[in-house]
């Protein structure tokens, strides 16, 4: 009696696997260089099984996209880049996705593009990307993911964008990032991080755009930004930052700032440096911090000392002369 009940469980949890498409030519014919064919997925597979021998249809190698899909898996199916062979999209967002195996993406070999936000992953195997090694674009934002591998992207030297928000991290392996030399939007917000590490961005020259907020971030290292020789905007709102020192910075990373942003933090003191060394920077926001009674957003739009002795500035007083005594009770602002 017990092996029958037994089958009927494995019969009844094979039964309840669907995967099937919708397909539809999506090509923008505006542009005939760029066609696309899209499979609209159909899945209902939250056991996990990843025995599927093949998709219904007959468009194997039209296939380039997979989007919009309807259901819900705990799994990628290897079945997918194995038989779209040509498949450069693959949006999987909100599909109840626990773990992303070795096998998940093995054959994904001309992917581009991977979509996993808002699913429940916990677990991406260290070689999860050794098949699409061409991938530029990763949203893995609003997962449970509380560690990642390390060298986890090592395979991905032309990935551009990343996002691991939203993911109780807390802290990352010092080299994730070493490989992603062609990144330029990276994405580490509410991870409830505390340090940054001191090499995360020592490869990462490219970097254009670098949102950290709402992490528990209190000090930033020393030179820990020199790298980013590229960057334009840096967001760092609601950390607990108390100083906010140039020698994060220098001036190798000052000089192409467009925007700097440190709302909701507890900053006592700024270092005028900064002002001074950013040149080109248009925004600075210091919303809600302990030396900034009111709430700013500086449209800097002069350079140097005179943005200090302006007094549309003035609400930024507090936080240099706060720096100033602070740098000469040390002896050496490079100290801070």
């Amino acid at each position: 009696m017990k092996e029958i009940f037994l089958i009927f469980l494995l019969i009844s949890a094979t039964f309840g696997q669907e995967i099937n498409c919708e397909y539809e030519d999506t090509s923008d014919y505006g542009d005939e260089s760029k066609k696309t064919f899209t499979c609209r997925l159909r899945i209902n597979n939250l056991n996990g099984f990843d025995d599927f021998e093949r998709i219904p249809g007959n468009h194997d190698d039209d296939v380039n996209a997979i989007e919009k899909s309807v259901g819900q898996t705990s799994i990628i199916p290897s079945i997918l880049c194995k038989q779209f062979v040509n498949l450069e999209i693959l949006s999987l967002a909100e599909k109840e996705i626990e773990i992303v195996s070795r096998q998940s993406m093995e054959s994904c070999r001309h992917l581009g593009a991977l979509y996993l936000s808002n699913n429940k992953i916990r677990e991406i195997h260290r070689d999860a990307f050794e098949g699409p090694r061409g991938l530029r674009f990763i949203d893995l934002e609003g997962n449970q993911l509380e560690h990642l591998p390390d060298e986890l992207f090592r395979t991905l030297p032309k990935l551009e964008w990343l996002s691991i928000s939203n993911n109780p991290l807390h802290e990352l392996p010092e080299n994730i990032f070493k490989s992603l030399t062609s990144l330029q939007y990276l994405y580490i917000s509410n991870c409830h991080i505390v340090d940054i590490k001191n090499d995360w961005f020592s490869s990462t020259p490219r970097v254009l755009y670098l949102d950290m907020s709402n992490n528990k971030i209190d000090e930033l290292p020393a030179a820990v930004f020199v790298p980013l020789t590229e960057l334009r905007h840096l967001i760092m709102s609601n950390n607990q930052l108390t100083v906010l020192n140039s020698n994060a910075f220098q001036s190798s990373s000052l000089k192409n700032l467009k925007s700097l942003t440190f709302n909701g933090n507890s900053i006592e003191a700024v270092d005028p440096d900064i002002f001074d060394a950013a040149e080109n920077l248009k925004i600075a926001r210091f919303y809600k911090n302990n030396c900034v009674d009111d709430a700013v957003e500086a449209d800097v739009t002069t350079k140097g000392k005179i943005v200090l002795n302006d007094d549309k500035f003035s609400v930024f007083y507090d936080c240099i002369s706060n720096f100033e005594a602070i740098a000469n009770n040390k002896g050496l602002r490079d100290e801070l």
